[in-house]
């Protein structure tokens, strides 16, 4: 049972953040230990291309929706099912009837042209919100970024920092799993709803093998400002089953990357390579009869993330292994680009990875659980604080 107090005190220790270190120099000085970082970018200007591309194509949707709510005639939805308006539409309709009123105002104030337009969209500018063919069919359209149309070559893929690496011989135990778990959640500020905040914790995981998992929701309790909630011993979230450090990744070379999205990949996977594991970390605060949040978050935090990778996975390649993680920043940046432009203020997801390449590795301490690490969420109004670590184990 987790143990509440009105006087959170835990100690938490923040790793130092690796989003773009030299992966060879990593891996030349520490061959068997795992490491963990949080992810806020992609480390190379092609992945940082697609990621700003994506990010940009879906807000233009999510602003389609916007404006369809306030003039539905002049402004009409596509009728394409799996088009993104779509999967957008189920969140915007979800908040309250003053911010969606805020962001119809906000797109609908915006000249369909101009400097300003071309300053904020690049070559997406031209997309049309007012024409009933989706967005996302207007954008394949259009000529690709200087930056993408070059063709997608192994050694772009390399320098990304995913190539497998030779794993330096070692005496421990091999282990055969990884655990992603909450160890504490801590209430800094209650959000500006009525009552106690019901707290919910979840998570989408990517393994190697490229296969989205969404985990059961951990209900945390109800929460006001100063309460913690610590569990002993910490609660998992997910359970990986450790790849074998010899599985190979795949490197598309092809003339373009639309080329390369052609050729598909089995089930939809995008292998990330041996040795990489992430994770979404989602909080919300609402309860389950309101939509607004509760299990409804967690299940869009995966529609979505399966879209991000579809769309990384046409520009970069469906099996470069930048596309996991691309796609996880995607929708971390999403969720900030709609809070900025539409005044969504829902918690921003945490994009978590771990390394692991071998089934001996240990953390840099030699153990088998890392040291926790500290997630924040601000959103409603309030701010909470997660910590979590990640466990080996047999």
């Amino acid at each position: 049972m987790p143990h509440r107090t009105l006087s959170p005190t835990c100690a938490v220790t923040r790793p130092t953040q690796h989003t773009s270190y030299d992966y060879y120099d990593h891996h030349d000085r520490h061959t068997h230990h795992a490491r963990h970082e949080t992810i806020s970018t992609v480390p190379d200007a092609r992945g940082r291309s697609a990621v700003e591309h994506v990010v940009r194509e879906l807000a233009l949707a999510a602003d389609k929706v916007a404006a369809h709510y306030a003039d539905p005639t002049k402004y009409p939805m596509p009728t394409d099912r799996s088009a993104p308006e779509q999967l957008l539409a189920e969140r915007f309709y979800d908040v309250p009837d003053d911010r969606k009123k805020r962001a119809a105002a906000t797109v609908l104030a915006e000249p369909a042209d101009g400097a300003a337009r071309v300053a904020r969209l690049g070559g997406l500018a031209r997309v049309d919100l007012r024409s009933r063919v989706s967005v996302e069919t207007q954008v394949s359209r259009l000529p690709m970024p200087a930056q993408l149309a070059l063709p997608v070559r192994k050694s772009a893929v390399r320098s990304a920092g995913f190539r497998p690496e030779p794993v330096g011989a070692s005496t421990a135990p091999p282990l055969h799993h990884l655990e992603l778990r909450v160890q504490h959640v801590v209430c800094r500020d209650e959000t500006d709803e009525w009552g106690a905040d019901p707290v919910r914790i979840a998570a989408v995981c990517v393994g190697p093998d490229g296969a989205a998992h969404r985990t059961d929701t951990l209900e945390a309790g109800r929460f006001h400002s100063g309460d913690t909630v610590a569990y002993g011993p910490p609660r998992p979230l997910h359970r990986f089953t450790l790849a074998h450090p010899g599985d190979p990744i795949e490197a598309v070379e092809a003339a373009d990357p639309i080329e390369a999205a052609d050729r598909g990949v089995p089930g939809g996977r995008v292998p990330m390579g041996p040795d990489a594991y992430l994770g979404l970390l989602v909080l919300s605060t609402q309860d389950p009869r309101d939509a607004r949040d509760g299990d409804a978050l967690v299940d869009h935090v995966a529609r979505l993330l399966s879209l991000a990778r579809r769309k990384v996975g046409a520009l970069l390649g469906p099996a470069d292994p930048r596309v996991p993680a691309a796609a996880c920043v995607v929708v971390g940046e999403l969720f900030d680009r709609l809070r900025r432009r539409h005044g969504d203020d829902t918690f921003r997801p945490v994009a978590l990875r771990a390394t692991v390449p071998a089934r001996t590795s240990r953390w840099p301490d030699g153990r088998t659980a890392c040291a926790g690490t500290t997630a924040d969420f601000r959103g409603h109004g309030g701010h909470y604080q997660v910590t979590y670590d990640w466990r080996l184990s047999a």
